[in-house]
């Protein structure tokens, strides 16, 4: 089966920040990478974040002493589900609508 993705993805863990406005409500978190490409990262959520969301990023990476800044918007979420007593976290497919080339190159440098 031929892959779709326009970006090869890469298993990387960084330090994700991430805050959501809606309306009045401020949503912030933050959270592990999974994966990462070019075009956008996933990350598992405690939040129910919705697609079209967009929230404001800020990529912790280890040797960098800021975080890199990104826009991205949410492309999928999977469903959230309790298993026995424990809620499972859901995943959010993010897609950047926003960040600044020279983070990008370095962020995908990082990653590969």
């Amino acid at each position: 089966m031929k892959e779709k993705r326009k970006y090869k993805r890469y298993k990387k863990e960084f330090n994700v920040t991430y805050s959501c406005a809606k309306g009045s409500l401020i949503i912030e978190g933050e959270a592990k990478s999974k994966d990462i490409s070019a075009g956008g990262v996933r990350i598992p959520v405690d939040e129910a974040l919705k697609v079209s969301d967009r929230l404001r990023l800020a990529v912790n990476l280890p040797w960098r002493k800021n975080p890199i800044d990104a826009i991205a918007k949410v492309v999928w979420a999977s469903p959230r589900f309790i298993d026995g007593e424990h809620t499972v976290e859901r995943d959010c497919g993010l897609e950047f609508t926003w960040v600044s080339t020279p983070d990008l190159g370095q962020l995908l440098n990082s990653s590969s």
